[in-house]
């Protein structure tokens, strides 16, 4: 399951993607709350997309493609677990960005490890404080 960039070429058929007639994605009329089957160029087999329209901070509207080769979920379920997905991106980003994960100075096995099990121990401390100063 991942964010699909909308230059991406796709055919909206196998005959289609054995005639090379591809297109973008985001110049085909694909509505939201459907299930796509799409192909992908350079791909050997055929993917599902949805499509989510959203409203940015700034009031403009936004497009974000989002496929799977999980043939069996819904509309519904895809947009749930791409959902769940991004909360791990954000905790993967604060592990960077607040904790200094990236930045170890350590070379041996186990500095290294030590240095990311407190990262994660800070990381818990700060998502506390975070939730304690909403409460």
């Amino acid at each position: 399951m991942v964010a699909f960039k909308s230059n991406r070429l796709v055919a909206l058929s196998l005959e289609d993607q054995q005639t090379g007639q591809f297109q973008r994605i985001d110049s085909l009329d694909l509505q939201p709350n459907f299930v796509y089957t799409l192909y992908v160029k350079g791909l050997d087999f055929p993917i599902r997309a949805v499509k989510r329209v959203f409203t940015n901070k700034d009031g403009s509207k936004g497009e974000l493609y989002i496929i799977t080769n999980d043939f069996d979920l819904t509309h519904d379920q895809i947009l749930d677990i791409y959902h769940e997905r991004w909360s791990i991106e954000d905790a993967h980003k604060s592990l960077k960005n607040n904790v200094c994960l990236q930045n170890s100075p350590t070379q041996k096995v186990e500095s290294q490890s030590n240095h990311i099990f407190c990262s994660m121990v800070a990381l818990i401390k700060i998502e506390m404080l975070k939730f304690m100063s909403y409460s």
